[in-house]
């Protein structure tokens, strides 16, 4: 299960698909937000499917819940 002790090293991996959580970053009119990004990679690293969150446990709950019960 992913948490916000382990959320940067922990992924969930089902045959040809990897889902993970990383840090990324978005411009804004004076600064930078950053963002808390679930993301599914396919075996040679493409995106697939990415989802934001600017709260980590937001992201972490979305991820366990999403992925947890299949991967």
């Amino acid at each position: 299960m992913f948490n916000i002790n382990n959320w940067n090293y922990s992924q969930y991996i089902n045959g040809e698909l990897k889902a993970i959580i990383n840090l990324t970053a978005e411009p804004t009119d004076d600064a930078v937000d950053f963002l808390y990004s679930i993301t599914v990679l396919d075996q040679i690293g493409n995106e697939v499917y990415q989802e934001d969150f600017k709260v980590l446990d937001d992201a972490c709950s979305r991820m366990n819940s999403k992925y947890s019960e299949y991967w």
